[in-house]
């Protein structure tokens, strides 16, 4: 057989085992899938009875959770229904506060503005009319000694250790150094500032103080009214009529979506369950004959495909092996016997046969020839 005669010979025996094994593969794979379609067939034969049950109870579940979310929204319903009239009745209480301390509060404000006005008449510096000067230079109340306290504390100690606390590689001795000149630095502030605005204008200052106290008592007033407001039951100065009404419909609807929710689910079990299960029934036989067909289909698949791959797999044989010999018929040694004629190594196929098998002896003889040498090394 000439050289590229022997080549389109053997590309042609390369392509059909090509061929024969993706038939060997379809086989492989329709088998597969005919045996998972069998599966199937028997697997819901039996679980025709226990679908059913799942399937009544989960158009049950849907249901229920339909009538439940039903009645969630009405119970949202009352409860922003609600939510709202509280929201309504805090507005309303705080202008009810406003109106029932209105009185209070005015006279606060006027009695600050006689004390600004005092104040500068009497040529007195503009600070001093502040509720924190007169409770550091004219204390009356508890609050107002322990605001001098804190006020102390943070000046004769707070300030010396904060600055010693910026000093770089600070010393104990500095802050025994801080602390008192602060402490003496503090006392004569107070000494200097009260002797400037408190003795010099003594009885400005007491009218001034004792006006404070006045606003300290409306203060007073303002939050016993504030308390009493808060803690009274008496609804009647708030217009919340409307939102009753609201509140109350919520609540009816919210009964009718209960009622409904009991009704809906009593109506399920007396009827509708039955209706599923003959639904259901009615599918199952067309699944089933769906599911036969399929295995059918799948059969007739694959009894054509072993039958092309038998029919091709005799013509391999018959075309092939008797001229290549049995030997040879694998894909390595069919891809060396076509590279040696592509490459001009031999010009027809029996050359190429017989340098591959020449091959095959020199390869064999290799091994033997290489333990020969070595042992006459090593005599």
């Amino acid at each position: 057989m000439e050289r590229q005669e022997s080549i389109a010979y053997i590309r042609r025996l390369l392509e059909k085992q090509e061929k024969l094994q993706n038939l060997n593969r379809a086989v492989q794979e329709t088998s597969a899938a005919l045996d998972k379609a069998q599966r199937a067939l028997e697997t819901y034969k039996t679980r025709i009875t226990e679908e059913s049950a799942q399937l009544v109870k989960k158009q049950r579940e849907a249901l229920e959770t339909r009538l439940e979310k039903s009645v969630q929204a009405a119970v949202r319903r009352v409860e922003q229904a609600e939510k709202k009239r509280v929201q309504e009745k805090e507005k309303q209480k705080k202008g009810h506060i406003a109106d029932a301390t209105q009185e209070y509060r005015e006279q606060i404000r006027q009695t600050r503005s006689r004390i600004k006005a005092d104040i500068r008449l009497d040529g007195i510096p503009f600070y001093c009319s502040s509720g924190l000067w007169f409770s550091l230079y004219m204390p009356a109340y508890l609050t107002d000694y322990l605001l001098i306290g804190i006020l102390w504390l943070v000046s004769a100690v707070g300030l010396p250790f904060l600055i010693y606390m910026l000093i770089p590689d600070h010393r104990m001795w500095q802050f025994y150094i801080l602390f008192p000149l602060f402490v003496v630095a503090s006392i004569v502030i107070y000494i200097e500032t009260a002797g400037r605005t408190r003795k010099k204008h003594k009885n400005t200052l007491s009218r001034c103080r004792e006006k404070m106290n006045m606003i300290h008592d409306l203060k007073k007033h303002i939050r016993k009214t504030e308390k009493q407001i808060h803690k009274s039951d008496d609804e009647s100065p708030y217009e919340l009529k409307e939102l009753d009404e609201r509140i109350q419909q919520a609540r009816k609807d919210l009964e009718t979506a209960r009622n409904n929710q009991e009704a809906g689910l009593q109506e399920f079990e007396q009827q509708i369950r039955f209706d599923i299960i003959e639904e259901f029934r009615v599918k199952s036989q067309e699944k089933l004959d769906e599911l036969t067909s399929g295995i059918s289909q799948l059969t007739r698949e694959k009894n054509l495909t072993m039958e092309m791959a038998s029919e091709l797999q005799l013509e391999i044989v018959e075309d092939y092996e008797e001229q290549l010999g049995a030997e040879n018929m694998n894909r390595s040694r069919l891809e060396e016997l076509l590279s040696w004629l592509e490459e001009g190594s031999a010009d027809t196929l029996e050359k190429a046969l017989v340098l591959l098998n020449a091959g095959e002896k020199t390869a064999a003889a290799e091994p033997m020839d290489s333990a020969g040498a070595g042992k006459a090394a090593g005599d």
